[in-house]
């Protein structure tokens, strides 16, 4: 259902007299996860290096900016250490998302909020889980020039996914 409204979306925008360009972007993350089935041996090993690159197509109208975007086309699958009781096993986590961002611009500062359809797989030793859920939050992104902008991202919290928050880091290419 959120595929078919962001892509309404899309077409609707996409006919309207605006200016448009293709966004490309990666950033860090780091998420609390409170799985009751496992913790992992260390939190902070998401913000070593991006995992995914996300592109989208990004509309302005008058001060409004819309982004949708998703991480589906490179995405790679993050390896980290799960303790389970007192074992340490290796898992590995893929993280995809479709996104819809709305912001407003004063200047170079655009605050803004996103909604996002995510799915979250992982796999430890012969064990898989697949988890999907709706994931929203807020941004703050400056407008370097106009095809460059870093954003700061908070993500509310998501019981679905066992989440109590995250903060993360991306960088935006325009073009």
């Amino acid at each position: 259902m959120i595929k078919q409204i962001i892509l309404t979306l899309l077409l609707i925008i996409y006919c309207l007299p605006t200016n448009a360009n293709v966004v490309i972007g990666t950033g860090i993350m780091y998420q609390k996860i409170n799985n009751p089935h496992f913790e992992y041996k260390d939190d902070y090993e998401t913000l070593k290096k991006p995992s995914s690159l996300s592109i989208g197509y990004n509309i302005e109208m008058n001060r409004f900016n819309i982004l949708a975007s998703t991480n589906r086309i490179i995405n790679k699958e993050i390896k980290r250490d799960v303790i389970i009781g007192n074992v340490v096993m290796p898992s590995k986590s893929k993280i995809e998302y479709d996104l819809l961002q709305i912001g407003y611009r004063k200047n170079r500062i655009m605050p803004g909020i996103f909604i996002a359809n995510s799915r979250v797989t992982t796999t430890i030793a012969q064990y898989k889980d697949i988890e999907h859920a709706i994931v929203y939050g807020a941004s703050l992104t400056y407008l370097y020039d106009k095809s460059f902008s870093p954003s700061l991202v908070y993500i509310a919290p998501n019981s679905e996914l066992h989440m109590k928050g995250g903060l993360g880091l991306v960088f935006n290419l325009h073009f």
